[in-house]
């Protein structure tokens, strides 16, 4: 199997048959629920083209990113992005979110009418995995993976009995069901749980459902927010227990949310490398990256260094495109890329693979607020 290295210069190799212009990339978000994901993305990706456009594009071209607002009803959402892509003409979705905003555009049969491929979405929903879309290539890992992943660690630690707050939604539970099969597997016992719904707010009766538990641990799948209210309802009921959180939650709202004390201690599963480590190739050149960025975006975030790796793929595929770049071509560039080693990240597509990565580590919130390296 072929692997590319990826490193910036190789971005800057301007052939004799370069174009000029703009190359477009549409990111379709909800602005309100939650607008932080999106926008971490959002200048995480920027910030890639940023680096790019200024050491002179690609072929000649500077890489721009179109962001929308595509409300938050995926019925709704699918004619808004047809619009977006009919008014824009992007060679490639960069940056989407949301598992049923997904499935919607999917099975609506978007990509294939306009011969558009999503590169980078922030869901690990298997139900978008079990057959393979052309059109759709992966970045992280599935639930099923990271369900495996939180059992295993929590066994390797020694927490047999746990609590589940879940967010009670078609995300919610496929990944507590992946959850379920995954400690049965590791002989670790779910004893009981508490699924929210959407306009879910109170939690007072969380705590009498904890304390009958008897439980060594807890994992919390769903966003930050929702999460950080939880935790708040049990350490006023002095019952907090060593928690782990799905990577759908945000490290950085949780502190906000917290205040970096209270928030001390609780674990985040990441599926992209810490955002202010200097470990991995990857993290060294986002930390130059934000150091000659000409559009501060204050204090760093996973979701930034997760879109700053969308916006670098993207990059690979222009590279390796076919020229005149487009929908089609893209898709076929990413299917060509095989395995592609960001330094700390390795992504793996063909025709028969795009799922894209399997990276995960555990981030500690530490007493700064910060995730411990």
């Amino acid at each position: 199997m072929k692997r590319i290295q990826l490193y910036f210069w190789l971005y800057l190799i301007v052939p004799l048959n370069a174009t000029s212009g703009e190359i477009n990339f549409l990111q379709a978000i909800p602005a309100k629920e939650p607008p932080y994901i999106g926008q971490q993305l959002q200048d995480g990706i920027n910030l890639c083209f940023d680096e790019i456009n200024k050491s002179g594009g690609v072929y000649g071209s500077n890489l721009k990113l179109i962001t929308i607002d595509r409300g938050s009803d995926p019925k709704t959402s699918v004619a808004i992005v047809r619009d977006a892509i009919r008014k824009f003409h992007p060679v490639a979705l960069l940056g989407m979110m949301g598992t049923s905003s997904m499935e919607a555009v999917q099975q609506s049969g978007l990509l294939s009418e306009t011969l558009t491929p999503v590169i980078g979405v922030r869901s690990g929903s298997v139900a978008l995995r079990n057959k393979i879309n052309p059109w759709i290539f992966h970045t992280r890992p599935d639930y099923r993976k990271e369900a495996i992943y939180v059992a295993e660690h929590l066994r390797s630690i020694g927490y047999k009995r746990l609590f589940v707050f879940y967010e009670n939604s078609e995300f919610g539970r496929e990944a507590l069901s992946h959850l379920n099969t995954a400690t049965d597997d590791e002989k670790l016992s779910i004893i009981d749980g508490y699924g929210y719904e959407s306009r879910d707010w109170d939690f007072l009766n969380v705590p009498k459902k904890l304390s009958r538990s008897n439980v060594d641990a807890i994992v919390a799948i769903g966003e930050s927010k929702r999460i950080s209210e939880f935790y708040k309802v049990i350490a006023a009921a002095r019952l907090v227990r060593p928690i782990i959180l799905f990577s759908t939650a945000d490290s950085n709202e949780v502190v906000r949310y917290l205040g970096a004390k209270s928030a001390r201690g609780i674990s985040v599963v990441l599926t992209v490398p810490k955002v202010d480590g200097l470990q991995t190739e990857i993290q060294r050149r986002f930390a130059n990256a934000l150091k000659n960025a000409p559009n501060k975006i204050g204090q760093p975030t996973q979701g930034n260094i997760e879109g700053y790796i969308y916006g670098n793929l993207a990059v690979k595929a222009v590279t390796v495109s076919v020229k005149p770049i487009s929908g089609e071509s893209m898709r076929d560039a990413m299917e060509r890329l095989h395995v592609v080693d960001f330094g700390g990240v390795m992504f793996s597509y063909s025709s028969t693979n795009h799922n894209g990565a399997d990276y995960f580590d555990i981030g500690i919130i530490g007493e700064n607020g910060k995730l411990l390296k």
